[in-house]
């Protein structure tokens, strides 16, 4: 196989992983954003710091300038900290103004570290 085959292959088996999720996680109902593969070099790509390494992400807007977003609940992961979180969501819900009302929900999938 050449190598433009192999690539368009990997690229569609990712967009294809990218929606598979565990049925234990089923009620947050997430939406995934999945794109073209991009580039490595791509001056687009972002970094965080996570816990163990980095992350790479690529920012885009959901709404327009002035543009109230709707979202209708943000369901909160397992997480030690998970009621500081719904906190925290609160502000930031009235902060960007989201429209009314943005449920902010606990998962009740218990929190396990190993």
């Amino acid at each position: 196989m050449s190598d433009a085959v192999l690539q368009n292959c990997l690229s569609d088996l990712l967009q294809v992983a990218a929606t598979i999720k565990n049925d234990g996680f089923s009620e947050e109902r997430e939406v995934r954003f999945i794109s073209a593969m991009i580039n490595a070099g791509d001056g687009r790509i972002g970094y965080r710091a996570g816990r163990t390494a980095l992350i790479p992400y690529v920012q885009f807007r959901l709404a327009e300038n002035g543009e109230n977003l709707a979202i209708h609940e943000i369901m909160i992961g397992p997480s030690p900290t998970q009621h500081l979180t719904q906190s925290a969501l609160a502000g930031l819900v009235k902060q960007k103004r989201l429209r009314e009302p943005c449920i902010i929900s606990l998962s009740q999938i218990p929190y396990r570290e190993v």
